[in-house]
């Protein structure tokens, strides 16, 4: 079967000019994810370990863990900042918000002393 190329080109046409992207609906949200990375050293020295942490909503509790009050230096990615807490629920006494690229060194006040974190768009 021949289709003529008048025939196909309108064909064309009518599917790119009438066919309209839908609009999300009402309650989609879109998730977004970054990660951080923490380094019991100073200056990203000595064991590392980086999570996947869901952007301004996800609070990553450390109790319990291998990596609960060891955490000395953390690296963030371009466009995000993190916040370390001394609780496991991400309240209480914190870091103020670091940018990237991070903090090779945290404050003394909160060196060693991470229990939870959680992480932000700029």
């Amino acid at each position: 079967m021949l289709i003529s190329t008048s025939v196909f080109v309108a064909l064309l046409a009518s599917l790119a000019h009438g066919a309209a992207i839908p609009e999300p609906q009402g309650g989609i949200t879109i998730q977004e994810f970054t990660s951080m990375t923490a380094c019991t050293d100073t200056y990203n020295g000595g064991a590392c370990k980086t999570w996947s942490i869901q952007t301004q909503t996800q609070c990553i509790g450390l109790s319990g863990t291998d990596w609960n009050d060891v955490i000395s230096s953390i690296q963030v990615p371009n466009g995000f900042r993190c916040r370390l807490w001394s609780s496991n629920v991400c309240n209480g006494d914190s870091t103020p918000d670091i940018y990237a690229p991070g903090a090779g060194q945290l404050p003394n006040s909160m060196n060693d002393k991470t229990t939870s974190f959680k992480c932000y768009r700029n």
